[in-house]
């Protein structure tokens, strides 16, 4: 009981942004031990090892799971070792010690999800927590302001603070709503996942439970609508599709989920065509095309940080400080950031070594859900589906790397898509 209350609050803690300021423990003040979440993985962690590793020996009976396992669990340790050569080791070492304790929490943390996580109970809490996300979403742009909830992990947000992401179409500015995540690209992603697994049971369930999760499905996809976020749409459209293909349910169980995607879809166009326009880059307006050019700029800095260090990588956390140095040189009126491309970012930060551990580490997982699907088919393709979607958003954003509760919540779901 204690290892699945611990698991399921973990999964509740990786839809938002708890932090704890300061640490708690006496803990040194890195990132990574600001946030709730990693407390509540190491303490999982170890009921798991006291209760003697239950599930274990069968993931290392099985050569996909274990070969899985065993890359991620090197690349935390590649990570962490990266302190060694890291481009920040004068400048700010406790950049790659945050982040290469993120990868080793989140590598050992895993093969709990993986020995002994209950894929059932998992989903439902994503979609009753991602609803909540939706709720206060959907209030925030209303408002347009935040809601107070910053113990909750609500960051501040308005139209006249600077730092904010807003959209313009003329006279008319719109402030991306963030939930409780620190970007609304973030949220974005959350919600991807919500809206995806409300959907999967959507079209299992019966009667009055069909009902409420074509509510829930409703409520979470106008929500992932009005963040704007391109990376979180187009990663809904493909791994919705791979849903369908794996689930192989009759076409009459998914048009209750059509008809109601579809006029979601429609009130949202109406509703907010002038704003679309501006998002897909029609029309001249500044922020959109200056957000298109900076993620230009960075991958050319990500390349050349590459092209300096393409076997072991700048150091985990350190592009962003590689890319500040690189900017110096420029007149680009930037600062140092992430490049907005996860398989980059590895590479640049990690290595070719990294590169290939992360890659075997991911497909190996999702190969070992697929070869699974014919056991609690419907339960295993919505989890495959969500991993499906954080690849794809990985191709335009970097958060499914960078940031530890969509980098646990991504790997958390291969793992318990690919459990027995």
């Amino acid at each position: 009981m204690p290892l699945q209350f611990g698991i399921a609050l973990s999964f509740i803690l990786m839809m938002g942004w708890v932090r704890l300021i300061p640490p708690p423990f006496g803990a040194p003040d890195l990132n990574a031990t600001r946030f709730a979440l990693l407390w509540v993985m190491m303490a999982t962690t170890a009921i798991w090892v006291a209760m003697g590793a239950p599930g274990f020996a069968a993931l290392c009976r099985d050569r996909l799971r274990a070969l899985s396992a065993l890359a991620l669990l090197l690349l935390g340790i590649w990570a962490y070792a990266s302190q060694g050569w890291t481009f920040t080791h004068e400048i700010d070492p406790n950049v790659t010690a945050s982040a290469g304790l993120i990868w080793c929490v989140v590598a050992v943390y895993t093969l709990v999800v993986a020995s002994a996580a209950q894929r059932r109970l998992l989903i439902t809490l994503m979609i009753a927590v991602g609803s909540l996300v939706a709720v206060v979403t959907l209030a925030q742009v209303a408002r347009q302001s935040t809601l107070g909830l910053g113990f909750l992990g609500e960051y501040q947000r308005s139209l006249t603070t600077n730092g904010n992401s807003i959209l313009q179409a003329g006279d008319w500015r719109f402030l991306r709503p963030s939930g409780f995540s620190p970007h609304p690209n973030m949220l974005g992603g959350l919600l991807v996942v919500a809206t995806l697994l409300a959907t999967a049971r959507a079209t299992q369930a019966h009667g009055r439970m069909r009902n409420i999760y074509l509510g829930l499905l409703a409520l979470t996809f106008l929500a992932l609508l009005v963040t704007f976020s391109r990376s979180a749409w187009l990663a809904l459209a493909v791994a919705g599709g791979s849903l369908w293909l794996m689930m192989r349910m009759p076409w009459r169980r998914w048009l209750p989920v059509a008809l109601v995607g579809a006029l979601i879809a429609a009130i949202f166009l109406m509703s907010c065509w002038p704003l679309i326009a501006a998002r897909a880059g029609v029309g001249e307006e500044s922020i959109e095309l200056r957000s298109v050019a900076d993620r230009i700029v960075f991958t050319d800095l990500a390349l050349r940080a590459i092209a300096e260090q393409p076997l072991i990588g700048q150091g985990a956390g350190a592009f962003p400080w590689r890319s500040a140095y690189y900017i110096r040189e420029t007149f680009y009126d930037l600062l140092g950031d992430q490049v907005h491309q996860i398989f980059l970012a590895v590479w640049a930060e990690l290595g070719i070594v990294g590169l290939g551990l992360f890659i075997t580490g991911l497909l190996c997982g999702i190969v070992a859900g697929l070869r699974r699907l014919e056991h609690d088919r419907h339960d295993r393709a919505a989890l495959l589906a969500v991993a499906i979607a954080f690849v794809v958003i990985g191709l335009f954003d970097h958060y499914p790397y960078s940031q530890l509760p969509l980098i646990t919540l991504w790997w958390g779901c291969v793992a318990a898509a690919a459990q027995p």
